[in-house]
């Protein structure tokens, strides 16, 4: 179900400082649904859209299509783990969400050391 939750995280690092902070609201706010319904249907398409990403991904590296460098890899990744923070947060799935970040953040990093 679709809530008002703001989400902030904050990692902390010898070298670097990581924060994010994230209210659904606005996000959803943007479009003009006229129920609930319908707003539920596009955090689960998100979600999949999502859960679709990171499963090819796996598929790219297992199938040895591409490597940890490739950047298909990477943007992969780090698009379904926003889409997919996008939909736990929404569920109020919070530890989920949380996976999905430090996925997010591993795949920004891979993609900033190129």
């Amino acid at each position: 179900m679709y809530s008002d939750t703001n989400l902030e995280l904050h990692f902390f690092d010898k070298y670097f400082l990581f924060d994010i902070s994230l209210n659904i609201k606005p996000l959803i706010g943007a479009f003009s649904f006229n129920n609930k319904k319908e707003i539920t249907m596009i955090i689960e398409i998100i979600g999949w859209l999502g859960a679709a990403c990171v499963i090819w991904a796996y598929y790219l590296i297992s199938s040895g299509k591409a490597t940890n460098k490739n950047q298909m890899y990477q943007w992969l990744n780090m698009i379904g783990a926003a889409l997919l923070i996008i939909n736990t947060i929404s569920l109020k799935a919070y530890p989920s969400a949380f996976v999905n970040v430090v996925w997010l953040v591993i795949a920004v990093l891979g993609l900033v050391k190129k």
